[in-house]
């Protein structure tokens, strides 16, 4: 509000393309000043109401000959904007606090009474404000720092009731254009209402306006559709608009040329348009693998590990006295099993944890060494001797 920010009509013509005319008349531009001096019944009424409100809170906290001045300037430029000055009501006095009006009031045409609504305030009117000054009744009066300390006061006070007396402007000219007063109906709902009327007649024309399920859009009666709230209007204009929308779409879908039913399904080689040529989505390149493009091959391929069959290693036969050992180690044979690809079974530490694994279960007290070498006639033996 203080840096004229405000969304006015005119702005949203400017930046939006929307129309830049008052929601209260219909017949100017809204500005900012326009928002203040708009002579529509409604209007007048609202300002009236806040320009109450804004003189019972300075008649309060404001002398009474700087009251009559300020209020005089700002009903005077109200009622008559465009006028290129404006006289103050002290005018040609010489005494000391009528001239110190006089000065504030020029001062304050100059700024302009719009920037007055928005909270720039001529500097003179807080000295006018120690000049015109009323102390009560035997009372002292007031030091001059005292006086300058309730002068800034004021000139506070003045600024916050006019933020609120602007404010409630505003909003009143908020609920205009969101529908919210009695106002007669605003444009935007008139127009709503004329498309609501053209989507009955149309429906009324062409039953196959909307598609057969989404008929009941229609079942209300129009007068009752016409007397809906802004909002709930709003959303059965959109819902009709997506309707139409579906059905052309249908339409296009199913009126599609026969030819395009046998295409083939690998894109073709010329630059003729094709149902399957890229680009498509992620889904489709993940459930059609045709259309993904073939990786490159290695030149040189991987080299298959050789199938080995299981072998059996021999331990040995005899007794081993280490000095590491306490007792003397019994050895025995033990089939070792390994994957079919690995192509050094023996080296592997997880056959070689298995093996002595087996073994600790059955004889928990032998010590076994492994060896590379392949005995496959002491299997039998071994088994034998163990009971396998």
């Amino acid at each position: 509000m203080s840096h004229q920010l405000w969304n006015t009509n005119e702005q949203n013509h400017k930046y939006y393309g929307q129309s830049a005319s008052c929601p209260y008349c219909q017949s100017h531009k809204e500005t900012l000043p326009h928002v203040f001096t708009c002579t529509h019944q409604l209007a007048n009424h609202n300002r009236t109401i806040a320009l109450e409100q804004l003189q019972a809170s300075l008649r309060a906290i404001t002398p009474v000959n700087l009251f009559d001045c300020i209020l005089f300037g700002l009903t005077q430029w109200i009622a008559q904007p465009t006028l290129p000055t404006f006289i103050a009501p002290t005018e040609g006095s010489i005494l000391p606090q009528l001239a110190s009006l006089t000065v504030a009031f020029r001062q304050q045409c100059d700024i302009g009474w719009p920037a007055f609504l928005r909270g720039h305030i001529a500097i003179a009117w807080r000295s006018a404000y120690c000049k015109n000054y009323q102390q009560r009744k035997n009372a002292k009066p007031p030091a001059a720092q005292t006086l300058e300390r309730l002068s800034n006061q004021w000139c506070n006070k003045l600024i916050h009731h006019l933020w609120s007396f602007s404010k409630t402007i505003w909003k009143s000219r908020n609920e205009v254009v969101h529908g919210l007063t009695t106002i007669a109906t605003s444009k935007e709902i008139l127009l709503m209402q004329e498309k609501v009327r053209s989507h009955y007649h149309n429906y009324a024309q062409d039953p196959h306006y909307v598609l057969n399920h989404q008929g009941y859009l229609f079942s209300r009666p129009i007068d009752q559709t016409l007397t809906l709230r802004r909002d709930t209007m709003a959303c059965w204009l959109h819902t009709v608009d997506e309707a139409i929308l579906t059905r052309i779409h249908n339409q296009q879908y199913q009126t599609r040329p026969l030819e395009t039913y046998f295409e083939p399904r690998r894109p073709s080689q010329s630059n003729s348009s094709s149902i399957w040529t890229p680009p498509f989505s992620k889904h489709y390149y993940v459930k059609h693998h045709h259309t993904i493009p073939a990786q490159k091959t290695r030149r040189t391929p991987r080299v298959t590990p050789a199938y080995r069959h299981p072998v059996s290693y021999q331990c040995h036969t005899e007794i081993i006295t280490e000095p590491k050992f306490e007792q003397p180690t019994r050895t025995a044979v033990w089939p070792l099993l390994f994957h079919h690809h690995h192509p050094y079974p023996r080296a592997s530490p997880t056959g070689t944890s298995h093996v002595f694994a087996t073994l600790n279960r059955f004889t928990p007290d032998v010590n076994v060494r492994i060896l590379n070498e392949v005995d496959e006639t002491a299997l039998p033996n071994w088994r034998a001797s163990h009971q396998l």
